[in-house]
């Protein structure tokens, strides 16, 4: 399960920093389909 400050990391880098989700997926170890999902959150939540 991720961590509400991964979600945020994760939602920052690919905002502010625009960066790939392959890119954010490489650099974080998160799979880019969990990072898609979290990403297009509207209210960032955990998912359980």
């Amino acid at each position: 399960m991720i961590k509400m400050e991964q979600l945020e990391n994760i939602r920052k880098i690919y905002f502010m920093q625009g960066l790939s989700i392959r890119e954010i997926d490489l650099r974080t170890g998160i799979h880019r389909y969990a990072i898609s999902t979290y990403i297009s959150l509207e209210e960032p939540k955990l998912l359980e």
